[in-house]
């Protein structure tokens, strides 16, 4: 009898636990959402974009969520929603206990801005993936012009968009490089031929071409890390990188 009663008051609580599981769901779905909150996680000391254009994305596919209970907000859809941004790289959505909103954002890196001969702009970022500029605001990154015609779609190919992978190559290891990343701030193309831009002191730093600009970019090192630190930049008009084992200085 008595393990009758055992067995009977086990099933009785999970019962309960059940029904009081089923309650909560009920309670805290039909409750409303207080509050919106949003952050946003800058790889670098670009803005490109903000807590209002989070907003405006949340108004478009829900209005003002506070007006909203947490059944009629499906975070999956709005992270998703959230991700057809281009400038997000990470999304995450979520409701918490007291009934926050909560939207957790890390913007793209992007390391170069590239404009092509037919006029179209567009961004490359640290992972190859490849944004449509937008005008209201801008990245502190490179420019690239010249003799570009490649229009990547969403992200380089290193096999098939090779012109766009060798600009890619450079501007990353522009980025990569504190001298160069906040020196230079022009790579232009000349067919296959590639030069750089110091704005520090005005010089101009042939790459070299398609088939050198790998031993070009190690050189390039080397020139920031010993040439210019120790004469520094005052004293070169170019530089040029595109012989083996030479790098030919011009003075002004």
């Amino acid at each position: 009898m008595n393990n009758k009663k055992r067995i009977l008051y086990a099933v009785l609580s999970v019962v309960v636990i059940i029904i009081i599981i089923i309650i909560t769901n009920i309670v805290m779905n039909n409750s409303p959402i207080n509050n919106l909150q949003i952050s946003i996680h800058y790889p670098t000391t670009d803005t490109i974009i903000d807590s209002q254009d989070i907003n405006s994305i949340v108004n478009k596919n829900y209005g003002n969520v506070t007006k909203k209970k947490r059944k009629e907000i499906d975070t999956k859809i709005l992270r998703d929603e959230l991700k057809k941004n281009m400038f997000i790289d990470k999304a995450n959505v979520y409701l918490s206990l007291s009934g926050v909103l909560k939207i957790d954002i890390t913007q793209r890196n992007a390391i170069a801005r590239v404009f092509t001969k037919k006029g179209y702009q567009y961004y490359i970022d640290k992972d190859m993936y490849v944004i449509p500029s937008q005008q209201k605001k801008a990245a502190n990154v490179p420019i690239v012009y010249g003799d570009i015609n490649e229009v990547p779609k969403d992200k380089i190919d290193s096999n098939v968009n090779k012109e766009s992978y060798i600009i890619f190559r450079i501007a990353k290891i522009i980025q990569d490089n504190p001298n160069t990343r906040y020196d230079i701030d022009e790579i232009y193309k000349d067919k296959d031929r590639y030069e750089l831009y110091s704005k520090t002191g005005n010089i101009v730093i042939n790459l070299g071409n398609k088939d050198n600009v790998d031993d070009g970019l190690k050189k390039l090192r080397y020139v920031y890390s010993n040439i210019l630190v120790k004469y520094g930049w005052d004293k070169y008009s170019q530089i040029d990188l595109r012989f083996r084992n030479q790098i030919i200085c011009t003075r002004k």
